[in-house]
């Protein structure tokens, strides 16, 4: 049987040199009562044990008997790149510095980040989202069943689901 590898979450890359890295995300909101939320330092990471995260800290230093394939083409890779919902600055560089990451990014900042730029498409998501939710809670409060007003949540498809990912990276 061969090893057919591990399946990571993404890859990013850099626009001014081309550099491509392996990116993973971990979003630890609730875990362990909020233990992991913010990435204070490299030791929070170590509580990943798959073998796929073993290999994603593998690839922030990358060698030759390590192979990354993007589709079905083999890909030289950069480095690794981590995602965490927020990260401390002591916890950035602990990260970069114990296990040779390209940066450790932050969800809490990108947000920031794309409310900052007044990201249209962004803010419309937003909206969606918020007029989903007072929906949804206008029809849990709802005292007479007949009164609740219809949600219809879109169903997503592959293609629907590639294009929501594609909607905020250089937004312009």
């Amino acid at each position: 049987m061969t090893d057919r590898g591990y399946t990571l979450d993404f890859t990013l890359r850099d626009r001014k040199t081309g550099a491509l890295y392996v990116a993973e995300m971990k979003c630890e909101i609730e875990y362990q009562s909020f233990r992991y939320f913010i990435l204070t330092n490299a030791e929070q990471l170590k509580h990943h044990k798959k073998p796929a995260f073993e290999v994603f800290l593998r690839s922030a230093r990358p060698s030759e008997d390590l192979q990354v394939w993007v589709g079905k083409q083999k890909t030289p890779t950069a480095g690794a790149i981590l995602i965490w919902g927020a990260v401390s600055p002591s916890g950035r560089m602990s990260a970069i510095e114990e296990f040779g990451l390209r940066d450790a990014l932050s969800l809490d900042e990108m947000c920031r980040d794309l409310v900052s730029w007044k990201c249209q498409r962004y803010e419309a998501l937003l909206s969606e989202r918020r007029a989903w939710s007072i929906q949804l809670f206008d029809g849990l409060l709802s005292s007479d069943v007949s009164e609740a007003p219809a949600v219809i949540y879109p169903r997503l498809d592959a293609a629907t689901s590639r294009q929501a990912r594609s909607r905020y990276p250089g937004d312009a």
